[in-house]
């Protein structure tokens, strides 16, 4: 998982992340990439993979967030129902950047059959040396309830 001195997780659901007050801080946003990583969606894979980093490279952004379906473990579409896999290869591209991101699960990451649950997942993409997540507290429904406050060196909010 990502720390460095500007960001820590500083409890079970809740991450400081200290920037800059003076400069505007880029989010950038991608949502459904739908990656298979299997015999049937090489093609797709490769041109969404391409687009993600022609985007990364043109934004330049501070934090990446993706906001689900980031893989899809669906037979028909993808050729496997191998989620683990996908979630490896989809951390090790966004590693690749060396720009912190974080992610919430959307409704196609646990496909009926797929290897892993969206526990498993969250195990898998801690290790990200770039990732920013955690399960969250245990008594809310859902897997990835965090928050990452964004606050300058004061420690006060800076989106609220």
């Amino acid at each position: 998982m990502y720390n460095s001195r500007n960001l820590k997780q500083t409890n079970e659901d809740t991450f400081t992340y200290i920037i800059d007050k003076n400069r505007d801080f880029k989010i950038l946003q991608l949502t459904d990439l739908h990656l298979g990583f299997g015999l049937f969606s090489k093609r797709k894979d490769k041109l969404a993979l391409e687009a993600v980093r022609k985007i990364i490279a043109k934004a330049e952004p501070d934090m990446i967030v993706l906001t689900g379906d980031s893989i899809f473990p669906f037979l028909p579409k993808a050729g496997t129902l191998n989620n683990r896999k996908q979630a490896y290869k989809l951390m090790e591209f966004m590693d690749s950047f060396a720009i912190p991101y974080t992610l919430v699960f959307g409704n196609h990451d646990c496909e009926m059959g797929s290897t892993c649950n969206k526990e498993e997942l969250a195990q898998i993409y801690k290790t990200g040396k770039y990732c920013v997540f955690s399960e969250g507290r245990k008594e809310l429904t859902g897997v990835g309830n965090f928050f990452i406050n964004l606050t300058d060196l004061d420690g006060n909010a800076l989106l609220p």
